[in-house]
């Protein structure tokens, strides 16, 4: 089943670590590098290009979608991920409302909006950004998509 919404106000805090660094180590991050990766991630995202949203990440990024149950661990993987993501959804914006960098560089978060439009059933299955975990409202995606009441 298709389901034709637009998909306003899903908040998520994103929580992103090790921009420029491996979970094995490495160099530490300034804070205005990673300042720089946060606010090239929204219009990442909203290019539906992969090619422009993978270079933000490590080669063995971590990446987990909680809601979804997603969790992609290298480059290819997320590319697939996201392929997916943007072919299922059109007019695909992230709004990025608020972000923090820690003193150090290693820690940052994000708070974003997520707009589009389902076009097809979405895949619920199957300095650099080294893990990224999304947390979202799922109940209010449910609603909106009318899949729930």
């Amino acid at each position: 089943m298709t389901v034709m919404k637009t998909l306003v106000a899903l908040v998520a805090i994103v929580v992103l670590s090790g921009c420029a660094t491996t979970r094995e180590g490495g160099p530490r991050s300034e804070p205005a590098a990673l300042d720089s990766v946060l606010a090239a991630w929204g219009p990442a995202w909203s290019s539906s290009d992969a090619g422009k949203l993978v270079p933000l990440y490590t080669e063995d990024v971590y990446f987990e979608d909680v809601p979804l149950g997603a969790v992609v661990k290298n480059r290819d993987a997320l590319r697939g991920f996201a392929a997916g993501v943007f072919a299922g959804f059109a007019d695909l914006r992230f709004e990025v409302t608020s972000r923090f960098v820690s003193a150090d560089g290693k820690w940052g978060s994000m708070e974003w909006v997520f707009h589009g439009r389902q076009t097809k059933d979405f895949p619920f299955r199957d300095g650099k950004i080294s893990r990224e975990s999304d947390y979202w409202d799922l109940a209010t995606y449910l609603k909106q998509v009318g899949l729930i009441k």
